[in-house]
């Protein structure tokens, strides 16, 4: 069945992100993204979805899972729901650490279009996003903002 093929819901999952990026990139202090994201609604919907896939993963393997060595990490990851668990992973991780980078931003008002930049890189490229938003923030004046707290 379509709505269960691992393929179908990496597709899903990769098209899902993208409005949620696209407010906390270019609307973080909305209401509509602080009621979806910074409450925490679509970044949950996301870790259970990682639970789910998590429990398909591990128990359609008859093996038990072996973090413990490359070799077992990288057979965790030859099975599609292995891969598909593993991505939802990064995709919920990277959107957790953007909406920190942003709510933060807004905080400490920083320039909204290098902080846009820096979420940006956070969405393409994970931590290097963050340690791109960690430089500039160490070289930017602290001016605390009370709208958002941390």
């Amino acid at each position: 069945m379509l709505l269960t093929s691992p393929e179908f819901l990496f597709n899903l999952f990769n098209s899902l992100v993208l409005p949620a990026w696209f407010l906390l990139i270019l609307f973080p202090g909305s209401k509509i993204t602080h009621s979806l994201l910074y409450k925490g609604w679509f970044p949950g919907t996301l870790a259970l979805s990682y639970l789910l896939f998590l429990v398909v993963a591990l128990f359609g393997d008859p093996q038990a899972p072996d973090f413990g060595s490359i070799e077992g990490v990288k057979a965790i990851f030859s099975s599609p729901w292995g891969v598909l668990t593993g991505w939802i992973h990064y995709l919920c991780f990277d959107l957790l650490v953007g909406m920190w980078m942003a709510r933060h931003a807004l905080k400490n008002r920083r320039n909204r279009w290098i902080t846009a930049g820096c979420l940006f890189f956070c969405f393409m490229l994970g931590p290097v996003g963050f340690a791109l938003y960690g430089f500039w923030n160490l070289l930017a004046p602290n001016t605390p903002q009370s709208q958002y707290p941390s």
